[in-house]
């Protein structure tokens, strides 16, 4: 309490990190694995993102079977803006760890596909700390837009034959797609057409879900197997810097864990110190 109080106080030229409130969080988000889904770039229109975002928001409820044959339902939230200052708030509040990114973005060429390849891995960067897994989703160009590409480089003096089997080529949907992703983006992609149906996407984020709990499942086997000899104390973004070479391992410290939630393990501990 005594180390919020020196930090509000101290930071008259800046917020604090706690001044983002979330006011579109609900009591059951506390249990929910936390996926931005991200707009990159300017081609995609606004009201078809949010059209794909209401249709990823649906799968807020997956159904998990675990390695023991137990059905788990597994509850997930979306955003379409999280500040880097929440997410530093991950390992003090679980429910404010960023694990999970979607971007959507729209590309006509080669380059504007690169483009959006830079940014989300731009944006994985920045959310490292804790994110699990990624998934980019691609619209690319419209039969029309090739069309009219594949009209623009046939030369003015090509005969109407070969014209005709363009054109033919266009309406059968025959049109070879050269675009690919650069050789260092690591990112699953996937690519619809937007006025598509885009029939497997639920099936896509499905999986895209499932990767999510068994990361995370590992994650708690993991830690249900190691020894409670030293317990983490939880600490706020502010509080780390007044731990700075103090002893953690001190009979005082310990005592701190049985007030942040670790009442258990913390009670343990101080009783073997």
């Amino acid at each position: 309490m005594r180390s919020s109080v020196s930090y509000i106080l101290s930071s008259s030229t800046s917020e604090p990190n706690m001044s983002h409130p979330d006011y579109e969080q609900y009591s059951h988000d506390h249990a929910a694995l936390l996926v931005l889904v991200r707009l990159i770039g300017d081609q995609l229109k606004q009201k078809t993102y949010t059209k794909f975002f209401d249709r990823i928001a649906k799968l807020s409820n997956i159904r998990v079977t675990d390695s023991t044959g137990l059905a788990r339902n597994i509850l997930v939230r979306y955003v379409k803006e999280y500040p880097v200052e929440n997410n530093d708030w991950g390992d003090f509040q679980t429910h404010r760890r960023l694990l999970g990114l979607i971007s959507l973005g729209k590309y006509d060429s080669q380059q504007e596909l690169n483009e959006i390849c830079r940014v989300h891995e731009s944006l994985k960067v920045k959310y490292n700390n804790t994110l699990f897994d990624s998934r980019c989703i691609f619209f690319g160009p419209t039969k029309e837009n090739q069309e009219s590409q594949i009209d623009e480089k046939a030369s003015p003096g090509s005969s109407s034959s070969d014209t005709d089997t363009k054109s033919e080529n266009a309406d059968s949907g025959e049109i070879v797609d050269k675009f690919t992703t650069p050789s260092n983006f690591k990112t699953r992609a996937l690519f619809y057409d937007e006025s598509s149906t885009c029939m497997d996407l639920e099936t896509q984020l499905n999986e895209f879900i499932n990767s999510l709990f068994w990361v995370l499942e590992s994650k708690r086997l993991e830690r249900s197997r190691e020894k409670l000899e030293r317990v983490s104390l939880l600490l706020a973004p502010f509080e780390k810097k007044d731990f700075v070479g103090l002893d953690m391992e001190s009979r005082n410290n310990k005592k701190r864990c049985t007030v942040t939630g670790l009442d258990r393990e913390g009670w343990q501990s101080w009783l073997t110190s």
